[in-house]
């Protein structure tokens, strides 16, 4: 990536950085409400992210470390991501446990 717009065309590290959908990411993990016109992101409807999201609540609403149940698991996680296809094309894997 070049260090200005101006080298070679390629966008800065702040311009990339600071684009709608690395704001949109990050503020995936603000303490909070999302935004209703923030662009749809990987990070919007990860199991990581509403783990983290749903920790924060669940904190800040007074509750304890050991009475917080996560609604998915970190298998669910690994999943979201492999099972993500990209536009026009195929699954990239399918993962099973094993028995």
């Amino acid at each position: 990536m070049a260090e200005s717009a101006l080298n070679g065309g390629e966008k800065s590290f702040r311009e990339v950085w600071n684009n709608d959908r690395f704001q949109a990411a990050r503020a995936v993990f603000k303490r909070e409400p999302l935004s209703a016109d923030a662009p749809v992101v990987a990070c919007t409807n990860c199991p990581v992210a509403l783990h983290y999201r749903n920790w924060d609540a669940h904190v800040a609403a007074g509750g304890g470390v050991n009475d917080f149940v996560p609604e998915h698991d970190g298998w669910e996680g690994i999943q979201y991501f492999l099972r993500r296809v990209p536009a026009g094309g195929e699954p990239l894997v399918e993962l099973r446990r094993s028995p």
